[in-house]
């Protein structure tokens, strides 16, 4: 027999149960789902992770001083301040530690792109270079939230 014509037989009252969603099924399935979202929301208010900025470096030996100068792209440079901490790593064992200290206010223009310079010195009287170094740097923008990270992101996007 159809299914159509076995509902169409039943009473109306029995029409109107087997048609309806309970509303407790309902009330607990959005009360499931609000509470998801809540926790991934306080979550992602309150995990922390330090932004950072990834770029290379040439670091130049200069008796018992390293220069520093690293080429920050123009759309980057509005995120760095003064005293924001600098990792240098090369040969894939070696980091050096310093902050920045000299911010270009001239932007550079080159075939790759246009740039502004930081400049610095790191006091490692325990290293030397024998030569000229390409480092690959990351600077520590500070620690944000995912929230306050995606919000920047878009806000810097649209500047």
């Amino acid at each position: 027999m159809d299914d159509r014509n076995d509902i169409e037989l039943r009473s109306e009252k029995v029409r109107n149960i087997i048609g309806k969603i309970p509303p407790l099924v309902i009330r607990t399935g959005v009360g499931v789902i609000s509470l998801v979202f809540t926790v991934l929301f306080s979550i992602a208010c309150s995990y922390r992770f330090n932004e950072t900025i990834e770029c290379n470096a040439i670091l130049y030996p200069t008796n018992s001083i390293i220069r520093y100068e690293i080429a920050i792209p123009v759309d980057n440079i509005k995120k760095i301040t003064q005293g924001q901490e600098i990792e240098f790593s090369f040969h894939d064992k070696y980091v050096l530690r310093s902050v920045v200290s000299n911010i270009d206010t001239v932007v550079h223009i080159n075939k790759n792109g246009s740039y502004y310079n930081i400049t610095g010195i790191v006091n490692k009287s325990d290293l030397t270079f024998e030569e000229v170094v390409n480092a690959r740097t990351t600077i520590i923008l500070g620690k944000v939230n995912v929230i306050e990270y995606i919000l920047n992101r878009n806000i810097l996007n649209k500047n």
